[in-house]
């Protein structure tokens, strides 16, 4: 069984205590206060074996994992020590990752760059297309969108 990683989105199935605690924060269910005020979740009932997205959060020895199950609604939930396999109260390796690759990425940034700066490059002149640009240069691209990755997965502090 491979060891999850942090980072990773995985499918999630939930278990009846699962959907009741999901259920008891939402407002159809009794609504928690503090001595701050209240605390609204909001969204579609929950209920045992529907499978939601979701990230690992914390990796333990052995197969165990912290999820944070991103709900149908303005919520998440925190499924704590879960392992994967198959049935309610696991996660599941979805195969491929589910993390877009870095190729990928570093196509989106050059657009976001170009739709930035009216498709001009740094010398004002018109931006070729992607294709167009040569292997050094879609390699560089790609190197930033893997290092911005690589920081968004592993929580690298600001320099």
């Amino acid at each position: 069984m491979p060891q999850p990683t942090v980072g990773r989105i995985v499918p999630y199935t939930l278990t009846d205590a699962d959907a009741e605690a999901i259920n008891r924060r939402r407002p159809n269910g009794p609504m928690g206060r503090n001595g701050e005020g209240a605390v609204v979740h909001a969204g579609n009932h929950a209920a045992e074996g529907q499978v939601y997205a979701a990230m690992v959060v914390r990796v333990f020895d052995g197969p165990y994992a912290n999820l944070q199950v991103f709900l149908d609604g303005n919520d998440t939930y925190w499924a704590t020590s879960r392992s994967e396999g198959e049935g309610h109260g696991f996660w599941r390796d979805g195969g491929e990752s589910t993390t877009p690759h870095p190729l990928h990425l570093a196509k989106i940034a050059y657009r976001a760059y170009g739709e930035t700066t009216g498709f001009k490059n740094f010398r004002g002149e018109p931006m070729p297309e992607w294709d167009d640009l040569g292997d050094t240069i879609q390699r560089a691209w790609v190197a930033a969108a893997t290092a911005v990755e690589h920081a968004l997965l592993h929580a690298i502090p600001e320099s």
